[in-house]
C-alpha cells in the first residue's frame, strides 16, 4: 500500500467498506482479524482519512463487537490495537467512548 499509495487512494471508500462488511458477516477469526488489519494500514498510511473511516462509528462497531460477540483472542487483540490507533490518531473524536468503556 505505501508503494502504490495515490493509485489506491481513490478506492478507500469501497475498500473499508468491503472490510467492515467481512467483519461483521463473517464468522471465521481469520477474516476478521483480516480485516481490521487493512483498517489498521490504512490509517497508518494515510493522514487525512477521517472521512472514510468515521472514527467514531468505527469505535462503536468494534466495542460492540466486543461487547456483544466475544470475539476469539486474536480478533480481540486486532480490535484493541485498531482502538488504540484510533485513540492516538482521533483522540477528539472517540475520547468519549474510551471513557464509556
Amino acid at each position: 500500500m505505501k508503494h502504490r499509495k495515490q493509485e489506491v487512494s481513490g478506492y478507500l471508500e469501497p475498500i473499508k467498506a468491503s472490510c467492515l462488511a467481512s467483519f461483521l458477516g463473517d464468522q471465521n477469526s481469520l477474516v476478521k482479524e483480516a480485516s481490521i488489519q487493512v483498517l489498521i494500514r490504512l490509517i497508518e498510511t494515510y493522514t487525512e482519512i477521517e472521512a472514510v473511516i468515521r472514527p467514531s462509528d468505527l469505535m462503536l462497531t468494534l466495542l460492540d463487537e466486543i461487547k456483544l460477540r466475544r470475539p476469539t483472542a486474536s480478533v480481540k487483540g486486532a480490535i484493541w490495537t485498531l482502538v488504540g490507533l484510533m485513540h492516538t490518531r482521533y483522540r477528539n473524536l472517540v475520547h468519549q467512548h474510551i471513557v464509556e468503556s
